[in-house]
């Protein structure tokens, strides 16, 4: 069977089993959540997807995304959304500053709140870069490997605890981490001070805007 051809939950056995071959357990024929160490491992796995995906990556980071202010004049931020702000290079943006936040206590819909004027009212719909959570399947192989490889260490260290193992897997997390960084500058045209975005230039971190905070 070609990789393409894979589902999803075919996609994510094949991980959960090379992080169970990884402690010197047996592969598994389905994603039984009754099976303790399937659990384990499989809610490793999207830990570990979801934090490294908040890094930002070229194939789930989007620059200059509309996002629509709805009638009441509060921007709706989508529950796939990881990171979100507004876009430097947009003049209207210069003078407010975007976070993330929920209006109430006890609501789970997250709005985009602007920490100058303190308020979740947009006048327009404004423009952000987003990092975005997608499926595991989404993932390029490179940093799909490498996910697998961190969270194969956590997996050891939350049911082995072998030093030993935690070491050599860490190793081989390190190697992947390389590789998938590799791949991901591959994908881009990088330079020293940024990259050009589709004609856009983004600028490489300027320590002033740190300072400004």
């Amino acid at each position: 069977m070609t990789q393409s051809a894979f589902s999803k939950t075919q996609f994510e056995l094949q991980a959960v089993n090379q992080m169970l071959e990884s402690i010197g357990q047996a592969p598994v024929t389905n994603l039984d959540q009754s099976n303790p160490d399937v659990a384990i491992a499989y809610d490793t796995l999207m830990q570990v997807s979801r934090d490294v995906q908040a890094e930002g990556w070229t194939f789930n980071r989007e620059y200059d995304y509309s996002m629509v202010r709805q009638s009441d004049g509060t921007i709706t931020v989508p529950s796939t959304a990881l990171q979100v702000s507004l876009t430097t290079s947009n003049a209207f943006n210069r003078n407010k500053r975007a976070v993330v936040r929920t209006q109430s206590t006890g609501s789970t819909t997250r709005k985009l709140y602007d920490i100058i004027s303190h308020s979740f009212i947009w006048a327009q719909t404004m423009q952000c870069d987003i990092v975005w959570h997608v499926e595991f399947v989404a993932i390029p192989v490179p940093v799909q490997s490498y996910i697998v490889m961190r969270a194969a260490k956590l997996f050891s260290q939350r049911t082995v605890g072998d030093g030993t193992q935690y070491s050599a897997l860490a190793e081989q997390e390190a190697s992947c981490r390389a590789y998938a960084l590799e791949y991901d500058t591959r994908q881009i045209d990088r330079y020293f001070f940024g990259y050009d975005n589709n004609g856009q230039f983004y600028n490489s971190y300027q320590p002033f805007k740190a300072l400004s905070r």
